[in-house]
């Protein structure tokens, strides 16, 4: 989830190198809605973008596994904007973890 273009295109490519099938959304909103009925084996989400930014989200996310939903959740910061702990940002410290970006394949 990225509202920048590129950065889906680049992350799609390389995951689908892997044989991962992906899609790619451009807002939390419209992430947190696909998610309501389709189940994805990991979600990578970018911290800033339009009409609900990824904390906003990944909260929502999170409200939906206290409830019994369990995704796997990691947000990916930027090196210009790098995230804080989980717990700065009100969530929980597990299971959550950050990859800065650009993201190295290996």
């Amino acid at each position: 989830v990225d509202d920048n273009k590129v950065n889906c295109m680049v992350a799609q490519r390389m995951l689908e190198r892997h044989g991962c099938t992906v899609q790619t959304l451009s807002d939390g909103r419209s992430a947190v809605d696909l998610l309501m009925w389709k189940w994805f084996d990991i979600c990578l989400m970018d911290v800033h973008m339009p009409v609900m930014d990824g904390l906003q989200a990944t909260a929502i996310i999170r409200e939906r596994e206290r409830q019994g939903w369990s995704p796997a959740m990691t947000p990916a910061g930027t090196p210009r904007s790098p995230l804080k702990t989980p717990q700065a940002l009100g969530l929980p410290s597990r299971p959550f973890s950050a990859a800065a970006r650009p993201i190295k394949q290996s």
